[in-house]
């Protein structure tokens, strides 16, 4: 059962690094834009 929830934890983790590099990023652009 220990496997089930580690697996769940490592593919959560992946996509929020991204989403809060997606965020960053369209930040940036948008104050660069203004």
């Amino acid at each position: 059962m220990s496997a089930e929830p580690t697996s769940i934890e490592g593919s959560i983790t992946p996509p929020t690094s991204i989403d809060s590099e997606n965020s960053g990023v369209g930040a940036s652009i948008q104050t660069k834009r203004t």
